[in-house]
């Protein structure tokens, strides 16, 4: 391999479930492919944010610093190294022309992309580039250094890493693309299947996600692979004990995750919260983490002196918050699988969650878990009350959840699975540069 594997995240969700499975499997390959972690700017101060790892940084627009890299950049992409040229043969004597030469076959056909879906899900600044993109206009050069140095594109949610892949093939460089569904929403579907046509490989992390990916993409079944994650497991502790010797105390409720109103609905943990106290539930709840919503969410649950909140936490450090707590609350409207809940089941926490992608497969609901309506707040705080009520049952749900993330979600397994799909993708040809050209709707480049 020449090239590196480039794994394209937001800085906005620097501490987030897709930053951190980057992280992890940059960090796994590294050992046998070049491989980089590379945000994307998009002209927001950035000076504040940290990541789990280095990063490198490509600028979206022309007009960013033409001195070299942003302040948050921690690496330099280098050039893809040239390939060794083979040695001249000796000269063979020339042949002899043919009375009637064969006449050269046909190339195929181009591959012509989807229709365009309606929305962008990389949001209204990529939307407002994409003209000048169209025409071909010049990239900074951070971002030429990126698609230069490429073998591998895995773009995951951004639009703009999708273009570079497709720029980088219209060039007539051989690089390849893998495009990963990481949740059950319509902005993945939709960029998975605007950019199929420049797509090697497709990674679903659940059942429901790879599901509808073969819906929608029928004909690419065979290039589909269900990759769910994985997470570590930590050493157990003693029996429960760090439970048993609470249970005079609250019940230890958590939610860690992005503070977004959508997709995640975290305003529900609001009327949780009010309907715990009507009924007479001895409870505490932490929130931890960062977002867009984290303020309006603070004053929602200002009158609630039970609830505590909490800085966004490094994937380093996540473990020591999850030892002290009982119950893990996931009130989501869509997820792919949700590391954090992962993680949470794997420290023995109880699920209380709602029944979405992911979570339907890694939880049976009175087993291991609490399943719930999305949206069904009484059935959640049902959930909460019997498990405050019944210690018994508590722990052994609290072992079963344990089991089946080591036994089901090994990480090991699923970075082995995600290399596999890496190799595969190497060896499959590449894709025409004129299918690249219709995916970016461009005569030339």
């Amino acid at each position: 391999m020449v090239g590196q594997v480039q794994f394209y995240v937001n800085g906005v969700h620097a501490i987030g479930g897709v930053t951190t499975w980057s992280f992890q499997a940059a960090s796994f390959l590294a050992g046998r492919y070049p491989t980089s972690v590379v945000t994307v700017h998009t002209g927001h101060d950035r000076s504040g944010q940290q990541f789990p790892g280095p990063v490198t940084e490509v600028w979206r627009r022309t007009e960013g610093p033409a001195s070299g890299p942003a302040r948050a950049v921690r690496e330099t992409l280098p050039e893809r190294p040239a390939k060794p040229s083979k040695p001249v043969k000796k000269e063979k004597k020339p042949v002899k022309p043919t009375r009637h030469a064969k006449p050269t076959k046909p190339t195929k056909k181009p591959i012509e992309p989807p229709p365009m879906p309606d929305g962008d899900a990389s949001g209204s600044s990529e939307q407002r580039t994409e003209v000048s993109e169209r025409v071909g206009a010049s990239l900074h050069h951070s971002a030429e250094r990126a698609i230069a140095s490429a073998e591998i594109f895995i773009p995951n949610y951004l639009d703009f890493a999708y273009k570079l892949a497709a720029r980088s093939r219209a060039r007539g460089i051989a690089s390849r693309c893998i495009g990963v569904c990481h949740c059950d929403q319509d902005n993945y579907y939709q960029l998975l299947t605007r950019y199929a046509p420049i797509i090697h490989s497709f990674i679903a992390v659940s059942p429901r996600c790879r599901d509808h990916l073969v819906k929608l993409l029928p004909s690419r079944a065979a290039d589909i692979h269900l990759v769910p994650y994985g997470v570590v497991t930590p050493r157990v502790v003693t029996p429960r004990d760090r439970r048993t010797n609470h249970r005079t105390g609250p019940i230890r409720l958590l939610y860690a995750g992005r503070l977004v109103r959508t997709q995640k609905r975290i305003f529900d943990l609001v009327e949780i919260v009010r309907e715990l106290d009507r009924r007479g539930t001895d409870y505490s709840l932490d929130i931890v983490g960062v977002g867009p919503d984290r303020e309006p969410l603070a004053a929602a649950l200002s009158h609630a002196p039970r609830v505590r909140f909490h800085a966004g936490v490094f994937h380093s450090k996540i473990s020591s918050v999850y030892r002290n707590h009982d119950v893990f609350l996931l009130p989501s409207e869509t997820e792919g699988t949700s590391i954090a809940l992962l993680e949470s089941m794997a420290h023995g926490l109880v699920p209380v969650a709602t029944r979405v992608s992911g979570s339907e497969d890694a939880i049976i609901d009175g087993f291991n878990g609490v399943l719930c309506e999305v949206g069904d707040i009484y059935q959640m705080v049902d959930g909460i009350v019997a498990l405050a009520a019944n210690q018994s049952k508590c722990r052994e749900m609290s072992e079963r959840a344990r089991l089946t993330i080591e036994r089901n979600y090994r990480i090991d397994d699923q970075l082995s699975a995600f290399e596999h799909c890496v190799q595969q993708t190497l060896d499959k040809p590449l894709v025409p540069v004129e299918a690249a050209r219709s995916v970016l709707r461009l005569s030339s480049l």
